[in-house]
């Protein structure tokens, strides 16, 4: 589909948007974990970007694209499957974990069945998302702001609580969801 289709710039500019938003509005992480993830981005990137590259798109490269989608090929693949339905017929044992596991060549019917294969009408590129956010600046408070929750929208299905931050004023929201019999 997508090698049908070609790369989609809307997608491109989507994941640019919610990636900088994560930046931007990134919550505090605890220092050690924090620090195992920035450790291998230092071979990886400059020094400078080591921060935000995780986060950071740029460029549209569709050439760059189209020429990976060309590498995911049945020739080109390797399938990994994880069940005890398999568990007596494996051939090998890893010597550091002692995990039995077999590797096997995928017939040649099987690779046929897949190059030969229709792509599935239920398979779709998903629709652009409208709920981006675009704008991050704060709603002023009003005068009458309370100190617990209050019901915004109630009817015979759905009630929604709504209780504003005064205390860190970010653009960000909380949404639990619970369903009652």
């Amino acid at each position: 589909m997508l090698k049908q289709n070609g790369p989609v710039p809307w997608f491109h500019e989507e994941t640019k948007v919610i990636k900088a938003i994560e930046f931007y509005f990134k919550d505090k992480e605890s220092p050690l974990p924090y620090v195992c993830t920035l450790t291998p981005r230092m071979i990886r990137y400059k020094i400078r970007d080591v921060l935000i590259a995780e986060h950071l798109i740029e460029e549209w490269k569709p050439e760059l694209i189209t020429e990976l989608m060309n590498y995911f090929t049945p020739d080109n693949m390797r399938i990994t499957v994880v069940s005890q339905t398999y568990q007596n017929q494996t051939n090998a044992v890893d010597p550091y974990y002692g995990t039995p596991y077999s590797v096997l060549k995928i017939p040649e019917k099987t690779l046929n069945n897949w190059r030969n294969a229709e792509v599935s009408e239920e398979l779709k590129i998903p629709s652009r998302n409208d709920y981006i956010a675009n704008t991050f600046s704060i709603v002023p408070i009003g005068h009458n702001k309370s100190e617990i929750p209050q019901i915004f929208y109630s009817s015979s299905i759905i009630r929604c609580w709504l209780n504003t931050d005064t205390v860190f004023r970010l653009p960000k929201a909380y949404i639990s969801v619970e369903f009652y019999r």
